[in-house]
């Protein structure tokens, strides 16, 4: 009954906020657009975008040094992104532009964000999601995000984010924790993005040296698990199930691994709760073929679920 409950004064089918997806096998998704105020100038730039944060809401663009959409977004600096289905815009995010960062034959503008809109739950059950939100109680630790960054991350999680394992450390010790603020540019460079003062970003800084593995949905719950080693010092090899070792800086490889990349750090800069680290790719691997583990928010899932969308789910 609580389900149905649910549904009704919140307009949500679904319990757990992020529901874990193949996105190999993921049907319909939004295209994304970038325009300019009086849209003027827009370009489809679904494949070209990187979540890097939440608070606030950090989005990488990716344009090719020669290209129409690198020489706009050199020269504008506000700018919207419509999530559009079928022609239609179901969700807006506003965004400044407030980095560009030089990757080798492409730039990675960096896009923060300013207001975000959306109709995946009608305007009844959003202001009650939002009263639900301001009565329920925070756990200890919890970065809070309240009005509408809410909603902004709401929009970014709308599509699917990739979930990775990163490994750090090496020798008899590492330590192997999830990223999903993350993302190739190009074939020479990737970037990651990691809680400031966290034991995870501090790992990262002291090695200069990660591997990022890529994993199959059907290991969905063990890395969600891992989650919790973003707070964790180093821990013996023995403790994580691990497959060998990558093959240029040997760190440990987590079992089930599709593909891994061996990434080293070159630059790194801080925005909000967010240090955004640049990588250079040293050497990637393809392991296995097999369906990759993404996720997206339960708001997107129940607008999905509402058109008739067919989804698997994968539930924790």
């Amino acid at each position: 009954m609580n389900r149905y409950i649910n549904k009704l004064l919140f307009g949500n089918s679904y319990r757990q906020e992020y529901l874990c997806i193949s996105r190999d096998d993921f049907k319909e998704s939004f295209d994304i657009i970038l325009t300019n105020a009086d849209y003027s100038f827009t370009y489809l730039v679904t494949g070209k975008n990187i979540l890097l944060g939440y608070k606030p809401l950090l989005l990488g663009i990716i344009a090719s040094k020669d290209s129409e959409l690198c020489r706009h977004l050199e020269s504008t600096s506000n700018h919207a992104l419509h999530f559009r289905s079928k022609e239609k815009s179901i969700a807006i995010l506003e965004l400044e532009k407030i980095k560009t960062v030089d990757a080798s034959e492409d730039k990675l503008f960096i896009l923060r964000g300013i207001k975000g809109q959306h109709h995946f739950l009608n305007s009844f059950h959003r202001m009650m999601n939002s009263l639900r939100g301001q009565l329920k109680k925070k756990p200890a630790g919890n970065i809070g995000l309240e009005g509408n960054l809410y909603e902004q991350v709401r929009i970014a999680y709308s599509v699917p984010r990739n979930i990775s394992l990163v490994t750090t450390g090496g020798g008899i010790q590492c330590n192997i924790f999830p990223t999903d603020l993350h993302g190739r540019i190009n074939e020479k460079f990737y970037v990651d993005s990691l809680r400031i003062g966290g034991k995870a970003c501090l790992q990262v800084e002291e090695n200069s040296k990660m591997l990022i593995s890529e994993m199959p949905v059907e290991k969905h719950a063990e890395v969600y698990k891992l989650g919790k080693n973003h707070t964790k010092d180093y821990q013996p090899v023995s403790n994580f199930r691990t497959n060998g070792n990558s093959v240029l800086w040997g760190l440990p490889i987590p079992e089930s691994a599709i593909a891994y990349h061996e990434l080293e750090v070159m630059s790194h800069f801080d925005e909000g709760i967010h240090r955004v680290f640049l990588l250079a790719i040293r050497n990637s691997q393809l392991l296995a073929t097999a369906p990759s583990l993404s996720h997206i928010h339960s708001y997107a899932a129940s607008w999905r679920k509402k058109k008739g969308i067919a989804t698997d789910y994968y539930l924790r």
